[in-house]
């Protein structure tokens, strides 16, 4: 896609990161994935596209204009998805609509397969001394932008509790409102601590349910559990119709965006979770 900022660039790459959450050693092989990316169909098993709400969101004035944009990940599964992430934070950077990504990353694994700062470092490594020279030379460009510190590895301990995201700790949420201008939170086990493992109508709204998020918010999961929200009428039961186990088969993925705003009317906080009213 190359860098220059672009809205079907960005488009792009948050795709390609979504597709990344197939690979977390559960459902898919590489050969699964390698034959999924060929499907004519893939842009019909993405639920909700968000993508130009990113768009409008990175291109606001940044909340620390002197040191410009910052982009969070909460990151999720290490190897091919973590070079997905990779990736996406190159392409924000290069592009330099983005001044520092940070990768929050588990201190220890919750599953198996979550990624570690060690796991970055290695795709970084892997990537610059692959025979292929665009990726040799990406793969240069990561190291450079960790020893800079455009590129940030740090560990969040929140991210390894049962903790619902709402109940985050305060010097997280604080560090959020302040200096994140956008947290893009993979994965589907992250969605269900987005909801708190709630199981919603699939009609309600994710930008409702989110609006106790402390900064614009972007969520990149394949559906690998029975909890999905943002969906339009009749959608799900559509969907339901060609493929009974859409909701646990990580062929379908979401792209969906919360954009803070004061609890609306209909849903209520309470101390743990949400009761929308109907």
């Amino acid at each position: 896609v190359g860098n220059e900022w672009k809205i079907a660039s960005l488009t792009k790459m948050i795709t390609q990161d979504l597709w990344g959450n197939q690979a977390d050693a559960s459902l898919f092989s590489i050969d699964d994935m390698q034959s999924n990316s060929a499907k004519e169909s893939k842009a019909e098993n993405v639920l909700v596209d968000d993508s130009k709400k990113v768009w409008e969101i990175l291109n606001r004035e940044p909340k620390n204009k002197g040191k410009g944009r910052r982009v969070v990940f909460f990151n999720d599964n290490a190897g091919l998805e973590i070079l997905s992430d990779l990736f996406l934070a190159h392409y924000l950077l290069m592009s330099n609509a983005v001044q520092q990504v940070e990768f929050k990353l588990k201190p220890y694994p919750f599953f198996v397969s979550d990624a570690l700062i060690k796991d970055v470092n290695q795709a970084i490594n892997f990537l610059a001394e692959l025979d292929d020279a665009d990726s040799r030379r990406i793969g240069a460009t990561l190291r450079q932008m960790v020893e800079e510190e455009k590129l940030l590895l740090t560990t969040e301990k929140f991210l390894t509790s049962g903790l619902p995201t709402w109940q985050m700790p305060d010097e997280l949420r604080a560090e959020l409102a302040v200096q994140a201008d956008l947290v893009i939170a993979k994965g589907d086990l992250m969605y269900r601590k987005l909801l708190g493992d709630y199981v919603f109508e699939p009609t309600t709204s994710f930008q409702d349910l989110l609006s106790y998020f402390p900064c614009p918010l972007l969520s990149l999961r394949t559906l690998k559990s029975p909890v999905v929200v943002g969906l339009q009428a009749g959608q799900a039961e559509e969907i339901e119709a060609k493929d009974k186990d859409f909701l646990t088969s990580g062929d379908y993925g979401t792209i969906q965006v919360a954009d803070p705003t004061p609890v609306p009317k209909g849903v209520r906080l309470v101390a743990d979770g949400f009761v929308v009213s109907r």
